[in-house]
């Protein structure tokens, strides 16, 4: 986790973008000032696409005998094929069970298609 200066507390900076997102919808709904609501999604969804361009680089399929080798030169002769995320499986002990796509890529994916992809928790907005 990043403690640099300046960089806060995950759940307190989307719950603000979450406030914002959600006087924009007002002001769209109610009528408001739309050149407001431009102004912040013009910062919050670069934002958003960058943190999740992060989470979807720490997720990704990566050959089985790479993670139990760590060397991607080596076959797979003898061993088990496939791919497993490179983040969920433990490449310290080459957790082999981390099936590919991992749940979070789901998550994501099921997002990202206006699916929901699993039931709020409470107290989740």
């Amino acid at each position: 986790m990043n403690t640099s200066p300046g960089i806060g507390d995950p759940a307190a900076l989307l719950g603000k973008i979450r406030e914002r997102a959600a006087d924009a919808d007002k002001a769209f709904k109610f009528g408001g000032d739309f050149s407001l609501a431009a102004a912040r999604s013009q910062t919050d969804v670069p934002a958003l696409l960058a943190a999740l361009d992060e989470v979807l680089r720490l997720h990704q399929p990566k050959p089985v005998c790479d993670l139990a080798d760590g060397n991607s030169y080596q076959s797979c002769h003898g061993r088990p094929e496939g791919s497993r995320c490179s983040s969920c499986a433990d490449e310290d002990v080459a957790n082999l069970w981390a099936e590919w796509p991992c749940p979070t890529a789901l998550r994501i994916r099921a997002a990202l298609a206006g699916a929901d992809s699993s039931e709020k928790e409470a107290g989740d907005g």
